[in-house]
């Protein structure tokens, strides 16, 4: 492990200094400073993921079995890269992992890309995400679509949504940039002619529904034990 006063000094005569006492703060005040801390914030977190599948999995009376390589490696690295004090994101991770090991009848289907695509998320859209997901299970309709507005107070403080419409709209686009939901957009002709009189631009009204790539990657993140979309346990 690098001496941590030598690595403070290669940074302070790169100019560095600052940002990087900044950025890594509570390593350099307990002495853990070197590249060995990533490593070890990513050992942590994978190990409280595979805890938590175990756990997971003896709860739904499952046993664990063997997951390609192909599905584990990404997954386990991805997974190493969350907070390890976000216990809602860690709770995904363990989720996937679970099912991926899981060979029941009904399990959700783990593919490769589920990884890269939990990683690309924040809890906000994660949450957007389960809404839209329960909202099927409730009604018993897979292609329900609600208003992208619906979604706003996992993003906003709900105070003057309209004006905080720019805060949670990225999340809705990059939710569909992954194919994980579709967007029933309005007529942007309308929306001009809206905007010329004074009229408040329609994006809320616009409506939002999970692919079946998304209903099956959030199908992937739920615990076994919880139910389907289909109505299985």
């Amino acid at each position: 492990m690098t001496d941590n006063t030598d690595l403070i000094k290669a940074a302070a005569e790169g100019g560095a200094e600052g940002i990087i006492r900044t950025l890594f703060s509570p390593f350099v005040e307990t002495g853990e400073w070197s590249a060995d801390l990533v490593r070890r914030r990513r050992v942590r977190t994978q190990i409280k993921t595979a805890r938590m599948t175990k756990q997971m999995l003896e709860k739904s009376g499952l046993a664990a079995s063997f997951v390609p390589s192909k599905t584990l490696v990404p997954l386990l690295e991805m997974a190493g890269l969350e907070d390890e004090d976000d216990e809602e994101m860690t709770a995904r991770w363990a989720a996937l992992l679970a099912n991926a090991a899981t060979e029941a009848d009904g399990a959700p289907k783990v593919m490769p890309s589920f990884a890269q695509m939990l990683g690309e998320l924040t809890a906000v859209e994660a949450r957007m995400l389960d809404d839209l997901y329960n909202s099927a299970v409730n009604e018993l309709h897979l292609d329900r679509f609600l208003e992208v507005a619906g979604l706003r107070r996992h993003a906003t403080s709900g105070q003057d949504w309209w004006r905080e419409w720019e805060k949670y709209m990225p999340y809705v686009e990059n939710l569909e940039r992954l194919n994980l939901i579709e967007v029933e957009r309005r007529n942007k002709r309308l929306d001009e002619v809206e905007k010329q009189i004074g009229g408040r631009r329609g994006v809320n009204s616009e409506k939002v529904h999970l692919t079946s790539l998304g209903r099956a990657f959030v199908a992937a993140c739920t615990p076994p034990s919880a139910a389907r979309p289909d109505g299985r346990a």
